[in-house]
């Protein structure tokens, strides 16, 4: 995983990313936004920097293109630095988007800190996610026991992706 310590100039960049006040079929009702056009900044300044021929694109189906694969970036904010047994989702409303890869990121609350926790091509993704439906208790062991989801989506634990090195 790839801990990034986010600059004033990134959270400017996040801040002014997006016109729109939510995106269509969004599950925090546009409160993630923030963190979501974070998460971008920040992949895309890594990818850059790794020196990957990289295009910030921003369509409903993807978020920037690398060597010609586009990516698109999900992001969950989080208190805590990710560890063994936090897991990323995918909204069960999204599976029709087309991009190649899924890029994973936790963004801090308090936008101080960006973790790359991964990639996974986005077929791959839905082979090996679980499936869970809108209401179901979530299984997972870092969970509270009464917690269900609050919409259809798709799970898998971060140590499942692969790593950016």
């Amino acid at each position: 995983m790839i801990k990034i310590d986010v600059t004033k100039e990134q959270l400017s960049r996040a801040e002014t990313r997006f016109e729109f006040q939510e995106l269509n079929g969004s599950i925090t009702k546009g409160d993630g936004n923030l963190a979501g056009a974070l998460g971008e900044i920040v992949v895309l300044d890594v990818l850059k920097k790794r020196k990957n021929e990289v295009v910030d694109i921003s369509t409903y189906d993807y978020d920037l293109k690398a060597n010609g694969l586009t990516i698109d970036v999900k992001s969950k904010r989080t208190n805590y630095e990710p560890r063994e047994g936090f897991r990323v989702t995918v909204s069960a409303w999204n599976t029709k988007q087309r991009c190649d890869y899924y890029m994973f990121t936790y963004v801090m609350n308090d936008m101080s800190k960006v973790y790359i926790a991964g990639y996974m091509p986005k077929d791959e993704f839905f082979k090996r996610a679980t499936f869970h439906k809108k209401g179901d208790l979530d299984p997972g062991e870092l969970s509270n026991r009464d917690w269900r989801f609050a919409y259809d989506c798709y799970l898998m634990n971060l140590e499942q992706l692969n790593k950016l090195l």
